[in-house]
């Protein structure tokens, strides 16, 4: 029986607004009725997405930070757009920036807490990407982009280009993106956000153990400056979805500074996507408890400009992202003064930053009541607390790792390194998909499975394949979170083992 069968119909839904509301009803009755159907509605969510079940890497929030929350919510509600206003919003925003940035190589003297809360890594990253394209356009282009618009900027620049020699080819400079193939889906909407379009990305491949295929990357970089264009900004990967793979940036941006330089080429900046395991590796790199291999994520390699992190990816309530940059001074070139004053970039440090929060962003009103829910989670767990919760969950994660490695229907994709695990079951791909259904649509089972069409890509011919719907990539994959623990994973090996040694559990209803 499916889960949802069990509160079907059992709450009220409503396509337009009641005639008679609170003034015309008895308020007591009202009430009750309204907090009983919102508690249902609750549940009909809550049906899939129950503790110990999670069918999508969220978590279950703590219940301190989500008390904080709601207390700030009641006292002021604050908006982020103005930090004078709500001080007390925008000082939390600045610590808890602060202690994450120090998790990432920055210390003191350096500009701890420059950057944003947001709403998830997809906002954070468009929020950089909106940044380092203007910037591109602005300083290297010559071209304000955001006076002219992406066409005008891009012809105009091109016509420059060949009138002073600099550009031998004909074709219009098409500014590229540099990502590796298991970039999740959010570079490509950022490029299409842009106005840069699926055309601008420039995919590299991976290597057996799905890290960055070094030839590829070379070979990608090299023809981008052949053909006359110019790499706007460098996606990396540090925690991608499904595999939770780390890939090495330093060794990244060593390859490309190299090749740039070649080609009489600025290096291009570096966003580091650490999303969701952005607390693992920051907590676990160098942990004597952690002996995986976590290269390093910092601030301190060459050409990195921003870190993009998800606290709602770890016990932090929805919707809370971070951007964290290297220092403020991209946020520039999307401050709306500019669009009134072209010289904004020679303004002087007496210019209060704080402007920022509200001219720069994408989100102009953004809820300050997650850096109290973020603050209050890391001040609570202290650091002591954090690597406790990392190392239990590096212990399940090594423990399904080895019933996976000594299961002979299933085997690993890759060796995991942060909190993920990939995996597959030996067969033609399709059975991967027959598993995840069964085991997200029983009611009994505990669902914190996922499953990922693409999981095996890595090559871009591979991608092309995987868009034009082939199974034949397709993979399994647990991310283990705070709220999981040993008796939900061996509950979970246990109907893994039922399936894969009963193949007609995969045709079942």
């Amino acid at each position: 029986m499916n889960r949802n069968d069990n509160i079907k119909d059992k709450y009220l839904r409503l396509d337009t607004i009641p005639e008679k509301g609170y003034l015309d009803c008895d308020k007591s009755s009202l009430e009750e009725k309204i907090i009983r159907d919102s508690i249902n509605a609750a549940k009909d969510s809550l049906s899939m997405y129950k503790q110990g079940s999670t069918t999508k890497p969220g978590t279950i929030p703590h219940e301190l930070p989500l008390y904080v929350q709601q207390i700030v919510q009641k006292m002021s509600n604050p908006n982020a757009v103005d930090r004078e206003m709500f001080r007390g919003a925008a000082n939390r925003e600045k610590d808890v920036l602060s202690m994450t940035s120090r998790l990432f190589g920055k210390v003191d003297g350096d500009e701890l807490d420059a950057g944003y809360l947001l709403s998830g890594g997809s906002e954070s990253l468009n929020q950089i990407a909106y940044m380092l394209r203007n910037k591109y356009f602005m300083q290297t282009l010559g071209q304000n982009v955001r006076h002219t618009g992406l066409a005008k900027a891009i012809i105009n620049a091109t016509l420059t280009r060949q009138k002073n020699g600099q550009n031998n080819h004909s074709n219009v400079i098409t500014p590229r993106i540099l990502l590796p193939v298991n970039y999740h889906f959010c570079g490509i909407k950022g490029a299409d956000l842009l106005g840069l379009g699926n055309d601008s990305l420039a995919f590299y491949d991976l290597d057996n153990n799905f890290d960055v295929d070094e030839v590829s990357l070379e070979n990608t970089v090299k023809e981008i400056y052949d053909s006359g264009d110019d790499i706007i900004y460098n996606l990396t990967v540090a925690g991608d979805t499904s595999h939770g793979k780390v890939h090495d940036i330093k060794r990244i941006s060593t390859i490309v500074n190299k090749i740039s330089k070649e080609y009489n080429k600025k290096s291009p900046p570096i966003i580091i996507d650490a999303a969701g395991s952005y607390m693992f590796i920051g907590v676990m790199r160098n942990n004597p408890q952690y002996d995986g291999i976590l290269p390093e994520v910092s601030f301190t390699i060459p050409n990195v400009e921003a870190i993009v992190a998800d606290p709602h990816k770890q016990p932090i309530p929805y919707s809370c992202g971070m951007l964290m940059l290297k220092d403020m001074d991209n946020v520039r070139y999307t401050d709306m003064r500019a669009l009134s004053n072209p010289s904004y970039l020679d303004m002087d440090d007496s210019d209060s930053k704080d402007i920022s929060a509200a001219l720069a962003t994408i989100p102009t009103s953004r809820s300050g009541s997650n850096a109290f829910a973020l603050w209050a989670y890391m001040a609570f767990q202290g650091m002591s607390g954090l690597k406790a919760e990392k190392e239990r969950i590096w212990n399940l994660v090594k423990d399904f790792r080895d019933y996976v490695a000594s299961n002979e229907n299933l085997e690993l994709v890759c060796e995991p390194q942060t909190q993920i695990v990939s995996f597959m079951y030996k067969g033609t791909g399709e059975e991967n998909i027959e598993i995840y259904k069964n085991i997200k649509n029983n009611s009994l089972d505990s669902c914190y499975i996922s499953k990922d069409e693409g999981m095996l890509v890595k090559t871009s011919k591979q991608r092309e394949r995987v868009n034009s719907g082939s199974l034949d990539y397709s993979g399994l994959f647990v991310t283990i979170m705070e709220h999981n623990t040993q008796k939900h994973m061996d509950k979970l090996k246990k109907r893994i083992d039922e399936l894969v040694k009963t193949p007609v559990y995969f045709n079942r209803e």
